[in-house]
This record gives C-alpha cells, sequence and structure tokens, in this order.
C-alpha cells in the first residue's frame, strides 16, 4: 500500500475531472450588441445552433443552424415583427428534441418560437405572465452562467473566471481563457452533441477582423474519445502529429477531420489537404475566350508563391497551400457578374469549404473581401490574381485598419505596388510587416528616419521617387519634396500615389455649370447654379456645413461663374447671352442688389480672374486662337481690356500673383503640333503700361502631356517656399478626372514637377474645378458626373482637405500573417443548408 503522502501527490497530479479544449471559431460574427444571444439545438439533429433575438421593435429572430457540429448555414431571419419590449430570452426543450425560443416581454407577456420538422417557424402564447422586472429587487450579486457541462444532469456554475461544477461544488475550476476577452457575452450550449455544455465567447473587443468573433469551449472529460469535436479520435490525431484539443489544428478554416476524411463535396485528402499544413481552396473558371493555356501557367505561378511565404504551420513547414479546381469554360457571352457566378458555380456542399475566381479577357478585377468569390483579367493574371484573391482572404488596400497609400507598406494589395516594386513588376508581394515599427504621421514627418538605407532605397524608385540620403544607420527622406532635408519635422501628403484623399465629398445640392469658390472677409463662399437655372450662394459653416442657399436674381448663367475677394469686396463674375457680368459688393448678401456690371466684348467668353498688385485683374478668353485679354479693376470701374502679349490658350486660362517675385503667373492650356499640355507664362508689368513675357514653361515638361481642356486654378500656398498649386481637370469628354500639378526640388522628376490625381478614377467631372483656401487648408469644389443612383450626375460636392494631409498613424502591415491566422478561417464560414 502506498503511503498517504504519495496518495495525496497522485491526487494533486491528476487532471481535473472535466476540462475544455482549445478555442474554437463557430463564426466570424453574429448578432448584435443588443441581441439576445443563444445556442441550443433548433432542428433535433443533436446540434447547437445559433441564435440572436433582437429586442427593439419590431422584433425579431435570426438563427444558424448547426451543420453536423462543424460550421453553420448562413445566417437568417426566421421570424420577424414579435413586437418591441423584449427582456429576455432562453432556450428550452421541446418537441421531439428540437429547442424552443421563450421570448419575454418588459410587460410579462411571454412568447414560444419554435421551429416544426419541415422547417417553418410558428408563435404561440405562453400561457399565463410574469410580473414586470423590478430594479429595486435585483441581487447585487454578480450574475453567474450555468449549464449542464459534465452531463450528470445538474446545474453547474460559472461566475468570475471560475466553473463550479454541481458534483464538486469545492473544486472550482479555473477557466483562464474567458479573461482573454474582456466584454465578451458568455453562453453555454451543446455544440458538438455530446449532451454536455460547452462555453461560447460572443466578442465584443473591436479588434481588426476578430473582434466579433463567436469562439467555442468544448467540456470534455477524461478518456473522450474525440474531445475537439473535429471527426478525429485521439489514436488518430496522435499518428497525424494533429492536436486532439484544437478542431482545426493549422486554423485554415477546414476542420482536422475534413481535411483527413473528407466533407460535403470534397475528398480533401486526395486533393492534397493536411491537417498540419494551412491549405486554401478555389474554383477557377475562365471565359472560352481566354488562352487556358496561359491560365494554368500563370496559376501555377500563383501557387508557387503562396508555398514560398513564410508563415510556419504545425508540422514545421513554411507557406500556404493553394489547391485550385479547374471549372470548365463559360461561354464568352456570359455577362453574369462574378458574385452571380460565385453563387452558381460552387458547387452546394462545397460552400464554405472553397472560393471562386472567374477569369476573363482584359485587366483588373474585382472581389469580396473577406469573402467567397471574385474575379480577374488574364492581361496582368499573375498581379491580378493574387490582389484580388488577397481581397478574398480578408485583404484590403491598406493594410489591416490603417490609412491608405502608406509608402513603406509595399503590399501588392495597395494600389502604390499593385504591378510593380522597386521598379520591378517581378518583385510584387504580399507585405510581411518588416517596416511595422516605423511611424508615419503626415503632420509630423521627420526626416531623418532610424532605418539604414538598404532597408528604405525602395523609396527612391518608382512610383513615389523620394529623394533619399544616407546617414550610417539612418537614412534622410524628403517627404515634402522640396529638395532640402529638413531638420525639424514637417507636413506633407505621402500617400498620393493612386489619389489625393480630400477628404468627404460633401454633398452641397446641385449645378449645372462648374461651382465657384473665394474666401472673403474671413469666410468661404460657394456658388452654383441650381437645375432651375438659380444663381445661389452658400457660406461655409464648418466641416460639410453651409448655410441656406440665397438667390441672386436676375443673372441668367450661360457659362462657368468666377468669384474673387478684392479691395475688401466680393465680386462675382456670371457669363450670360449679352456677355460676362461683374456684380461686386461687401458682402454676398448684398450681392442681390449690386450693379450687374456688363464687361465690354465679352460675348461668348470663358472667365476667370486674379488678384494681382492689390487689384482685381480679369482675364476674358474667347477661343484658342484670340489672345487673352485683361481688365484690371480701378476700385470703381474697370479699364480698358489689353491683350496679354503671345498668350493664347485652347481653354480659359487661370492666374496667380507670385508672391516672392512679383510676377503674374498665367496657367494654360495649349496645343503645338502633336505636343499639347499645360502651360505656365510669367508676365511682368512695364513702365509704359501692360505685360511683358519674363519666362514660359510647359508643366511637368516637354512631352509630359499633362493637359486639360477646362479652366485650371492658380493658387500659391503659404510656405517656405511658398508653393504653386495648378489644378484642373483632364480631358472632359464628357467627363475627366481632375489633377494638381505642384513643383517639386527635383528636377529629375518631369522638370520638378509632380502630377497628383484627386481622389480615383471614379470621381469626375464635366465642368471646371473650383478652389480655395480656407483656414490652411485646399477647399475644392467640383460638378459630379457618374450616374451610379440614378440622379447623381450635377451633384454639387464640397471636400475641405485638398491638400492630403491626415493626422493619422500609418505604418506597414504583415499581410501573410493577416491571411495565414485570419484570413483562412474568416473567409467561407458558412455552409448552405443543403450539407446538413
Amino acid at each position: 500500500m502506498l503511503p498517504p503522502l504519495f496518495l495525496a501527490l497522485l491526487q494533486d497530479s491528476a487532471p481535473p475531472a472535466l476540462q475544455f479544449t482549445k478555442a474554437r471559431l463557430l463564426a466570424p460574427g453574429f448578432g448584435d450588441d443588443a441581441s439576445i444571444l443563444l445556442l441550443a439545438d433548433l432542428d433535433g439533429d443533436g446540434f447547437g445552433d445559433l441564435i440572436a433575438v433582437h429586442p427593439g421593435d419590431p422584433g425579431s429572430v435570426d438563427v444558424a443552424l448547426s451543420v453536423r457540429g462543424g460550421k453553420h448555414a448562413w445566417p437568417g431571419q426566421v421570424l420577424a415583427d414579435l413586437g418591441g419590449g423584449v427582456v429576455s430570452a432562453v432556450a428550452r426543450p421541446g418537441a421531439e428534441g428540437r429547442s424552443e425560443i421563450l421570448i419575454t416581454r418588459g410587460d410579462g407577456e411571454r412568447r414560444v418560437a419554435a421551429r416544426a420538422a419541415d422547417g417553418s417557424w410558428s408563435v404561440r402564447e405562453e400561457g399565463g405572465t410574469l410580473p414586470p422586472p423590478d430594479a429595486a429587487s435585483a441581487s447585487a450579486e454578480p450574475r453567474a452562467l450555468t449549464g449542464d457541462f459534465d452531463g450528470d444532469g445538474l446545474e453547474d456554475r460559472v461566475a468570475e473566471g471560475r466553473l463550479r461544477l454541481a458534483a464538486a461544488p469545492d473544486a472550482p475550476l479555473d477557466l483562464p481563457f474567458l479573461r482573454d476577452y474582456p466584454g465578451a457575452g458568455i453562453i453555454a450550449g451543446d455544440v458538438n452533441g455530446d449532451r454536455c455544455d460547452d462555453l461560447i465567447a460572443f466578442r465584443r473587443d473591436n479588434a481588426w477582423r476578430t473582434g466579433r468573433d463567436v469562439l467555442a469551449w468544448l467540456a470534455y472529460g477524461a478518456g473522450a474519445p474525440d474531445a475537439d469535436g473535429d471527426g478525429l479520435d485521439a489514436a488518430t490525431e496522435a499518428r497525424l502529429g494533429s492536436d486532439p484539443l484544437d478542431a482545426d489544428t493549422d486554423h485554415d478554416g477546414l476542420l482536422d477531420g475534413w481535411e483527413v476524411r473528407g466533407e460535403g463535396a470534397f475528398d480533401l485528402a486526395a486533393l492534397g489537404a493536411s491537417p498540419t499544413h494551412k491549405d486554401c481552396f478555389v474554383y477557377v473558371q475562365r471565359k472560352e475566350d481566354v488562352d487556358g493555356a496561359h491560365c494554368r501557367r500563370e496559376m501555377e505561378r500563383v501557387v508557387q508563391y503562396w508555398a514560398s511565404l513564410g508563415n510556419p504551420n504545425p508540422d514545421g513547414s513554411t507557406g500556404l497551400a493553394l489547391h485550385p479546381i479547374w471549372l470548365p469554360p463559360l461561354p464568352a457571352a456570359d455577362a453574369r457578374p462574378w458574385w452571380e457566378l460565385g453563387e452558381a458555380m460552387i458547387p452546394p456542399l462545397a460552400r464554405g469549404l472553397a472560393h471562386y475566381m472567374i477569369i476573363y479577357n482584359g485587366g483588373g478585377g474585382q472581389a469580396g473581401e473577406m469573402a467567397e468569390s471574385g474575379g480577374c483579367g488574364a492581361g496582368a493574371f499573375y498581379a491580378s490574381f493574387l490582389h484580388e484573391f488577397g481581397h478574398q482572404v480578408g485583404l484590403g488596400h491598406c493594410g489591416g485598419d490603417l490609412p491608405g497609400g502608406c509608402p513603406t507598406y509595399t503590399s501588392l494589395m495597395s494600389y502604390s505596388y499593385s504591378y510593380g516594386f522597386n521598379d520591378d513588376g517581378n518583385a510584387i508581394h504580399y507585405s510581411r510587416g518588416e517596416l511595422a515599427d516605423l511611424t508615419l504621421n503626415e503632420t509630423r514627418l521627420a526626416e531623418r528616419v532610424a532605418k539604414p538605407y538598404t532597408k528604405l532605397s525602395f523609396l527612391e524608385k518608382g512610383p513615389y521617387a523620394f529623394r533619399l540620403k544616407a546617414e550610417g544607420e539612418a537614412t534622410w527622406i524628403d517627404w515634402n519634396r522640396n529638395g532640402v532635408f529638413d531638420t525639424d519635422p514637417v507636413r506633407a501628403d505621402i500617400t498620393d500615389v493612386y489619389g489625393v484623399d480630400g477628404g468627404v465629398r460633401h454633398g452641397v445640392g446641385k449645378t449645372m455649370v462648374a461651382p465657384a469658390l473665394a474666401a472673403h472677409a474671413g469666410q468661404t463662399y460657394l456658388f452654383a447654379v441650381e437645375r432651375d437655372r438659380r444663381l445661389l450662394w452658400r457660406r461655409c459653416l464648418g466641416e460639410g456645413q453651409w448655410s441656406d442657399p440665397q438667390e441672386i436674381p436676375d443673372v441668367a448663367m450661360t457659362g462657368d461663374p468666377w468669384a474673387s475677394s478684392s479691395q475688401g469686396e466680393l465680386f462675382l463674375l456670371a457669363p450670360t447671352e449679352a456677355g460676362v457680368l461683374a456684380l461686386h459688393a461687401p458682402s454676398a448678401e448684398a450681392l442681390a442688389g449690386a450693379p450687374r456690371l456688363l464687361l465690354p466684348d465679352s460675348t461668348g467668353c470663358g472667365v476667370s480672374a486674379v488678384v494681382f498688385q492689390g487689384r482685381l485683374l480679369v482675364l476674358l478668353w474667347r477661343d484658342a486662337a484670340s489672345p487673352v485679354r485683361a481688365l484690371e479693376w480701378s476700385g470703381s470701374a474697370f479699364g480698358a481690356a489689353q491683350e496679354l502679349p503671345g498668350l493664347r490658350c485652347d481653354a480659359t486660362p487661370g492666374a496667380v500673383e507670385d508672391p516672392d517675385s512679383g510676377e503674374l503667373v498665367v496657367g494654360g492650356s495649349f496645343t503645338s503640333g502633336d505636343q499639347r499640355g499645360w502651360r505656365l507664362t510669367r508676365l511682368r508689368r512695364v513702365p509704359e503700361g501692360g505685360f511683358a513675357e519674363a519666362s514660359s514653361e510647359v508643366v511637368g515638361g516637354d512631352g509630359a502631356g499633362w493637359y486639360g481642356n477646362s479652366r485650371p486654378v492658380l493658387l500659391v500656398e503659404d510656405g517656405t517656399p511658398r508653393r504653386l498649386h495648378f489644378i484642373a481637370a483632364g480631358v472632359c469628354g464628357p467627363n475627366a478626372c481632375f489633377y494638381e500639378a505642384i513643383p517639386i526640388g527635383d528636377r529629375s522628376q518631369n522638370s520638378g514637377w509632380r502630377l497628383r490625381r484627386f481622389y480615383d478614377e471614379w470621381t469626375t467631372t464635366q465642368s471646371p474645378v473650383a478652389a480655395c483656401w480656407r483656414e490652411g487648408e485646399l477647399v475644392l469644389g467640383f460638378r459630379w458626373f457618374g450616374d451610379v443612383h440614378g440622379d447623381d450626375n450635377d451633384n454639387l460636392l464640397v471636400s475641405q482637405h485638398g491638400l492630403g494631409i491626415t493626422d493619422a498613424d500609418m505604418r506597414d502591415f504583415d499581410d501573410v500573417s493577416a491571411i495565414a491566422d485570419v484570413g483562412l478561417s474568416h473567409s467561407i464560414p458558412w455552409r448552405r443548408a443543403e450539407a446538413r
């Protein structure tokens, strides 16, 4: 007989009678913060189904049925219009082994919701009512969670992170994993049909991609044949090297048992799956007119690249195993979009197990983000497939929840690096987050970075082309492109490769012509012509806020207006059938009654203006063959028009005074033989009156081809040096994107210029763009073209952050870990009901 001491030691080292497995993902989100969340067997198959009771008016119930204890079928609303005021909902045993839901309202009325054998739902009144809850009599003790976790028919209790079994109340089991998810809703229910309740957590921590996860820890006792419920017994798990306490050892979204014994339409093992190496399956289909041999060659490149990724696997290997399954080609005339094709082409029993991609002629592509379907063009198959399929497995364009366009996020998911890195199209890649410890903020950029040049030299190449200088283990970067390595932090937009993000594009009614913007007497004014032809003005009241529109009567506009402030007065220049009208007054309110001055010989002219040497100078443009004329406001009248020497433009020009040189800088478009572009002409006053040309240059240099056929706006930014902004739409035919060209301190790039598109390729206009300064920011106004929702054309949109500088931290991001650890498991979480 063993001594008592040894008996005590053996008893202390014995495992608890009840334990819990590692966390298993049931769903990447279910219900909302107000939902009453349950898990119970509603269809009588023995497995727990997810239930969300929405208590607010009108009251509804959502359900996701379990597919044989694995993933759940796509959730859907099963009951609606239950009435608001629900205060509680519980699951209880019902007919034929199916649980039913008892719902209690605040007035004590109770209803029972139940699913019939045929899948239909009914609601019945429960006899009697409960008294309304009395808050004053509520217990002050923490509420305990109850369930039968060991299957003995007794009620066990979970409170404060500990489980007390009814059979052993004095031997609590610590549940440290529950403390890892503060704020989560914890419930009990039988996930795997072993007649023992499990613990389920509904995360509510808002972590990127995982903060709404539904996690389950399965209860098991000593000697349980399949503790984690993955379909493999302990001996098989030991032989395979899989984890007997983790239903998905490699966390690829495919249960271990599926990867060994198959599931649904798949013999996954025959297709190459392993429970200890991350796998991903995708149905690939091409259109008949796409070269099949080319697709297979490029797909093999994609497979090899995924295999080269450095993520660790439980079997000691690295990389992701991507398994394409080729479907028969589709007729070229099949015009169904990718989302409809994915719905139709993935076999019903394979939903939740595999993705889908359609390949068509052309380039680019689209895909759902953290989803199952998408498509791409065959023209740049390798780059496009990796990008679009990256979306399917959870990657966006920005790197997690970070701001977009970060130059150190070198991922092919970023539009900046989609087709090339370090000026090499074959070097595109998912980022590994190697520069994630370098935080950049556009409002305070240090130009000396504590990283060696070898780690940052790619920034000298396209598409950013920053100037760099090595300094030991540090590197200087000219973030603001002023040609100087500044020792103090600088402000700069460094995310402008795809487009300048000017902030929210606020809708401010409609306009039938270009809007006009002007800063006057500390206020910002916006002018537009509504569809009923009324000329209206508004005053900016703050971010996205404008005063009610006020009409300026008796001005029948036929062209694009211009507004300026000069000598304490607000000027509005309005093209009409009779010519250009000039209105001026100390305030916008007074413009309604201001005299209408008709500028001489201005019929059919376009107009702009500039404050030059303290006076308003109006520019009139008739056509490309005629010289631009200028009229100067004396303070009481306009002087005679004078031609600007040699200045001819393809459209109305814009102008600004250079505050350093005192020159008049006129910008416009030109065509000369085969060359066309934007040109800046610098003019100086001459003693005898009029102007003489001082210099001229093509914006972007000869051959740049930067061109538009509408009026530009020229503005000079405060700062050192004062930077010129040349803002204009491209070739409107009928619509175009709009851009700005700015001088930079690197003459090797487009003769010292940088062209920046605002927003994206879908943000277009059919009229000149308006712009002005407001509180150090660039305000942009434009007439939208792009009828998406039925009546979008002519929307007047204003953005108030045109410099594109945002006060947000940005950095590199680890795409590979995001795919391996989150994307594979979260992207195809739902099965089809047919799989049950």
